[in-house]
């Protein structure tokens, strides 16, 4: 296959791997590996030149790659010779040679010319002088003698296939085929050609306009001379290569944009040795979000161009990288769906963004995308285990870090996202008790309650030393929020069972394990000392009855339907948003005991001493 383009007389000649020799049926010698595109030439044409790309990765090929081929005739026009230069990289020994033909033919290695690089275009001229053909490329010569050649009538450009089969593409450019200047005389019957060049310079390096005077000289010493003018004109443009493919990069932290470095390409020329490449993009680096259109553009110093185009786009996301510490003691792998709150507390940015992350031994880091922008805090929690914390935030090279280690690593035992470990948490934990989930892992769609806060799959007594040893500890507050932890009533240290069941949390009952109709601090002792929930038979509806202070009659609600989980002891539905809406009513109107300011196990084994005083 070949195509002209560029407009001018560059030519793409292409083999391919599906044109080798066994390939072609009827012709399948070797003879037809040998691929080309013949030209027929003016008559009397005894010089040619062309221009020949040669690209690095034919120095290592180990065979032939491209021949620029001629056929000549003698004065009968009978086909006597095949003038050739090609290239050749057979043997591990990359190189120009030549052909001869005389006798049984041979080639007559050429080599390399000074200063011969890959990736660049040499001119490749075959010229019939006398009785030889010489051959030249840059400042390699050969002469080799005719078979009695007068003249070229055609030049053929050549590939080579084989008989594996390959696919590559040739680049010629800049065809010429000129004839050689002749003279008669009356009694000399082969006057001397000689000639002289003046060489002006033209617009640009690259080109010049010559005046070459001819002069003929028969033997007697007679002379007669004309004149030609050669223009020399640089019309090729430069080839670009390494063109940058298209990036896709998250905007920086605390941006909307993202600094984007890359490596322009490379440029060659055919007479220009330096053409300089011009990309448009950000004078800064600095792209905006979505997509954006760069255009390089090499140009010569005759004013040739040549360009070539990538895509820069940066996503409105800036990356994160998390660490984050479950307090606690754990071992094994599972997943959990963290919740990190952003916000900007010197501006109006907010936004909450979900990850399931996976934590060995309690541990987790990763990488997560939030909306890309400004923020200057950052909590986390589990929403089915832990309690919010405020982590550090800081940036480093194009990404935030973030920070939930040490003293800020997430505490367990919180089952119902509010900022407490409480009695109500003590509650869920007995409605999960002995359930077996099948796999430790959590998403971000797993439903509430998930009383594993051990990750090992099943809720157990593992599970109860969360609530026991973080009851009564705090959240943090949200991003740029009030810092008083008391604000909505604080956690809800006793709930009687008739609450419970009128705020449709029945299942909680089974977490009444002293059978006082109250669930508090007693409770947990309890569980403590080996009392285990038992599941709770479905009451009777009874009458209203009658309110001893204000005569008003109310009805017992009835516990949300207990359902039996196979294999996995009892398992239970709880509304957790009632859980969230009673909870400021359950502190103020259910509370046995004044409500102190102690937090963790602290505040548990208070509590919990105050509790025995009062059985």
């Amino acid at each position: 296959m070949s195509a002209f383009f560029d407009g001018d007389n560059r030519l793409m000649h292409s083999i391919d791997a599906s044109d080798c020799s066994p390939c072609r049926g009827a012709q399948s010698s070797a003879f037809y590996d040998t691929q080309g595109r013949k030209y027929d030439l003016p008559d009397g044409t005894t010089r040619m030149t062309i221009d020949l790309y040669v690209p690095s990765d034919w120095a290592t090929a180990g065979r032939r790659m491209a021949g620029f081929w001629g056929t000549a005739v003698d004065d009968s026009n009978a086909t006597v010779d095949y003038p050739i230069i090609e290239f050749a990289s057979l043997d591990g020994n990359p190189r120009f040679r030549g052909w001869e033909s005389v006798g049984s033919g041979d080639w007559v290695d050429m080599g390399l010319p000074t200063g011969f690089t890959y990736d660049a275009w040499y001119r490749l001229e075959i010229e019939l002088v006398g009785s030889e053909w010489v051959y030249t490329v840059g400042d390699l010569t050969l002469s080799v003698p005719t078979e009695g050649s007068v003249k070229i009538v055609n030049v053929i450009l050549q590939g080579h296939n084989n008989v594996a089969g390959v696919t590559y593409d040739i680049y010629w450019d800049n065809f010429v085929a000129s004839a050689t200047t002749l003279a008669t005389d009356n009694c000399d019957p082969s006057p001397a050609v000689t000639y002289s060049d003046s060489v002006a310079a033209g617009a640009c390096a690259a080109e010049q306009t010559i005046t070459r005077t001819w002069t003929a000289t028969d033997d007697c010493g007679n002379a007669t001379s004309c004149a030609q003018t050669i223009t020399v004109v640089d019309t090729t443009p430069p080839v670009l290569s390494a063109c940058p493919a298209d990036i896709t990069v998250p905007a920086d932290a605390e941006f909307c944009t993202a600094e984007v470095v890359y490596t322009p390409p490379t440029a060659t020329d055919n007479c220009d040795a330096a053409p300089d490449v011009v990309c448009d993009g950000p004078v800064d680096s600095i792209f905006p979000l979505g997509p954006t259109v760069v255009t390089c553009t090499a140009t010569d110093d005759c004013g040739n161009a040549s360009s070539c185009t990538f895509t820069v786009t940066v996503e409105d996301v800036n990356e994160m990288v998390v660490n984050v510490e479950l307090d606690g003691s754990f071992t094994g792998s599972f997943d959990r769906c963290i919740t990190f709150d952003l916000a900007d507390c010197g501006g109006s940015a907010s936004e909450t963004v979900e990850q399931v992350l996976t934590f060995n031994n309690g541990v987790a880091t990763g990488t997560v995308d939030v909306p890309c922008g400004l923020y200057t805090c950052i909590t986390a929690r589990d929403k089915l285990h832990t309690l919010r914390h405020e982590g550090t935030l800081a940036t480093s090279g194009t990404q935030y870090t973030a920070s939930f280690t040490g003293a800020a690593a997430l505490v367990g035992g919180n089952f119902n996202d509010d900022p407490y470990v409480d009695i109500l948490d003590f509650g869920l934990y007995s409605m999960e008790y002995s359930a077996n989930y099948g796999a430790a892992d959590t998403t971000c769609a797993t439903p509430a309650p998930h009383a594993d806060a051990s990750g090992d799959g099943i809720v157990n007594t593992a599970d109860f030393s969360f609530v026991q040893n973080n009851f009564l500890e705090f959240s943090d507050p949200p991003c740029c929020g009030a810092k008083s932890r008391m604000a909505d009533g604080g956690p809800v240290t006793e709930i009687s069972v008739t609450e419970l069941r009128r705020r449709g949390l029945g299942e909680m009952v089974v977490a009444d394990l002293n059978g006082d109709g109250v669930l508090n601090q007693l409770d947990v002792v309890a569980f403590m000392q080996g009392a285990r929930p038992q599941p709770a038979p479905k009451p009777e509806v009874k009458p209203r009855l009658q309110d001893r202070k204000t005569g008003a009659r109310d009805r017992v609600a009835e516990p949300t339907p207990i359902q039996r989980r196979q294999g996995a002891g009892w398992k239970l539905r709880v509304d957790v948003a009632g859980v969230r809406r009673s909870r400021a009513h359950a502190a103020t109107s259910t509370l046995r005991y004044p409500l102190q300011r102690s937090s963790g196990r602290e505040g548990a084994e208070s509590a919990m001493q105050r509790s025995d005083s009062h059985g």
